[in-house]
């Protein structure tokens, strides 16, 4: 009985921590193209407005 809950608590325990895995990856690979488009997007008008001077 207590080796399967063990068994049992280990196996939840990695899926939990691949889960937690996976949607870190998904979190970052949505917000980071986002991230890095904003931030191009805020330079490229300031360097419009650098050129206009």
């Amino acid at each position: 009985m207590s080796v399967d809950v063990f068994v049992r608590t280990k196996n939840v325990q990695a899926w939990a921590l691949g889960s937690t895995r996976n949607f870190v990856t998904d979190t970052v690979m949505t917000t980071f193209p986002t991230f890095i488009f904003i931030w191009f997007r805020n330079h490229n008008s300031h360097l419009n407005n650098f050129l206009s001077w």
